[in-house]
């Protein structure tokens, strides 16, 4: 899918599975387990991202003022 629909055509390579059945897929519980797990994962990232972002803007702000 990302071969031929991300910003990243062509470098990514087209899949090497010729009879996959997405549907079955996304009935699997192992899949599912995974997918969750990566988006907790992922937004607990994306929330200490935020803060550290925060407060390196914080610490640039403070820099600028003292110099």
């Amino acid at each position: 899918m990302d071969d031929k629909f991300s910003q990243y055509k062509g470098e990514i390579g087209e899949t090497k599975f010729m009879n996959f059945d997405n549907l079955s897929l996304l009935n699997n519980m192992e899949f599912e387990n995974y997918m969750d797990n990566r988006y907790f994962n992922n937004s607990v990232q994306l929330e200490q991202y935020k803060k550290l972002k925060t407060e390196l803007l914080r610490i640039k702000k403070l820099l600028q003022i003292n110099d």
